[in-house]
């Protein structure tokens, strides 16, 4: 098993550490300024009691890097909890052209219940991501959930955004969610929703996220709680897809990260190559370790590459990669540990990245 904190092409990176006031930091979003300068925008968690849940007040904070990816300054914040809102969350970046934007997803309360909605706010940047604006919704008050940094710009141009639609009230009866895409043709100005809706059993299909395959092949990886990592397929840029199938990779319930590899158009895979255990405490097993996988025939078949992190009691969960322009790899995730009981520590959860050189892969 190789080591990432010995091995010579990788790094691991603290972007943002959990403290009193900010205990989780979590569900990041990158992008490359044209002067090769990088963007992280994530979830900076507020002190609510003692535990960072996903419900806990938040704001999306933004840092630079200047040596892509191995440290990290210059933070702010650019979007805020509207007032009488419950928190922002999933920031997500896009660059068409000259302009880069920022969809952040608003999570609204139903009065009289826990049940959640949400809205999809975008901002605008005009100036390389110094400065954004409010500019207009992607969409307005659905039961719609979307994960951090899952948005791609496709080969043909298509900008396709994987989602998923809350079936019954979240975390309580009939939760259940389905996944399905929507798509801009016209560089983020408009948006359509496809006509195909992905199930799966149990709690369905959770965070999917999608990669470029092949021409007008796209691939996309969900989480589930059927023990492994599931997969579908279009063959025509995403507005159709074939049935969700496992790809055979052992998974607890939890999130997979998949990116196309811009040197070879490999897909790579980064998630918890860990055994199902329906009788753990949470998530049907320990999100550890935080595995890399390769395909080289577009989904079909995988091969294990590495163990990212791999300490027993660690917690490594929903990954972000970015490849930047000279092919440096920033894999990103949340980390905490477990208790002795086996729940997830929310008492403190820190934005770490483990950050690959361009010739990794060989």
């Amino acid at each position: 098993m190789i080591s990432m904190h010995t091995h010579p092409k990788a790094q691991i990176v603290d972007i943002a550490v959990a403290s009193e006031a900010f205990p989780r930091h979590s569900e990041p979003t990158f992008i490359e300024r044209r002067d090769g300068t990088l963007l992280v925008a994530w979830q900076e968690f507020l002190r609510s009691g003692h535990r960072a849940e996903d419900t806990a007040p938040s704001r999306i904070a933004m840092m630079e890097s200047t040596d892509e990816g191995r440290s990290w300054h210059s933070h702010r914040v650019v979007a805020e909890t509207p007032p009488g809102d419950v928190n922002v969350y999933s920031p997500n970046f896009i660059r068409v052209g000259e302009t880069i934007f920022l969809l952040v997803m608003i999570y609204h309360q139903l009065e009289g219940g826990k049940e959640l909605i949400s809205s999809l706010r975008r901002y605008r940047s005009r100036d390389e991501g110094r400065s954004f604006e409010e500019d207009d919704w992607v969409w307005r008050r659905e039961h719609y959930q979307v994960a951090s940094g899952v948005a791609r710009v496709l080969p043909s141009g298509r900008i396709l955004l994987p989602f998923v639609k809350q079936c019954g009230v979240m975390w309580g009866p009939g939760d259940h969610l389905d996944a399905s895409c929507l798509y801009s043709d016209d560089g983020g100005e408009s948006w359509q929703r496809i006509g195909q809706w992905l199930k799966l059993p149990m709690r369905g299909t959770m965070e999917p996220h999608v990669a470029a395959a092949g021409e007008g092949r796209v691939a996309m990886v969900m989480r589930n709680q059927l023990g492994s990592v599931f997969a579908a397929f279009s063959e025509d840029d995403g507005l159709t897809w074939s049935l969700p199938q496992t790809t055979g990779l052992s998974s607890p319930e939890s999130c997979p990260e998949l990116v196309s590899d811009p040197r070879t158009g490999d897909l790579i895979l980064i998630w918890n190559h860990a055994p199902y255990d329906p009788g753990f405490t949470s998530h049907f097993g320990r999100r550890t370790p935080l595995s890399l996988a390769r395909s080289r025939d577009g989904g079909a078949t995988w091969e294990k590459v590495a163990d990212l992190r791999s300490e027993p009691l660690g917690c490594y969960s929903n990954p972000v990669a970015f490849v930047t322009r000279p092919g440096r790899w920033i894999i990103a995730y949340f980390h905490t540990h477990y208790t002795p009981e086996g729940r997830m520590d929310l008492s403190g959860i820190s934005l770490q990245s483990v950050v690959l050189e361009a010739d990794f892969f060989g």
